[in-house]
């Protein structure tokens, strides 16, 4: 289902970009998510062959050996991640994004058990004219992404998702950015 929400995000996000902000090129990563659609195929065809998965005679679920195959496909698909994973600049905006670890990092293990348990966590965004400004902290792991978008847009849209895990419970406070 993830792999369709953001195939169809991502089909929205096109034609915002060449219907209302009349543009005739599209970023290489929006067309790139069309690589979703082979992902896609492959879910439905793995219903029927067992290749991500099994379920056997007790009705448990079972990794089967191609399994590792239902994360390459999105994993090929670059998109700007507010963890940095890609943050590449093209001919519509230019990123730049800093990730730091700050004196209240536990140590990575017990980062990553926290996390796991599930925590809060604020992001901070912020528009200046054509810039825009993402901040985080996560015990100890600081993210700032600037990103300016090269093309005269009136309208800016962010999404935010979970790699992972679940968003839950979002605020948003237009006052101070949050």
């Amino acid at each position: 289902m993830t792999l369709v929400v953001i195939w169809f995000f991502n089909q929205y996000l096109i034609d915002l970009i060449t219907n209302e902000g009349k543009l005739k090129t599209v970023s290489r990563r929006l067309q790139a998510v069309n690589l979703l659609l082979t992902g896609m195929v492959l879910v439905i065809i793995s219903q029927f062959t067992g290749l991500y998965y099994t379920f056997d005679e007790m009705n448990r679920y079972q990794r089967a050996p191609g399994y590792a195959v239902c994360y390459v496909i999105p994993l090929t698909v670059p998109l700007l991640r507010l963890d940095g994973e890609n943050w590449e600049s093209d001919t519509h905006a230019e990123n730049e994004v800093h990730i730091d670890h700050t004196r209240s990092l536990p140590g990575w293990n017990i980062w990553k058990e926290k996390n796991k348990e599930g925590m809060d966590c604020t992001v901070r965004i912020r528009r200046e004219g054509n810039r825009v400004m993402i901040k985080t902290e996560n015990l100890g792991i600081a993210v700032d992404s600037v990103t300016t978008v090269k093309d005269d847009v009136r309208n800016m849209y962010i999404a935010l998702t979970g790699d992972q895990c679940a968003l839950t419970e979002i605020r948003i406070d237009q006052n101070t950015g949050t």
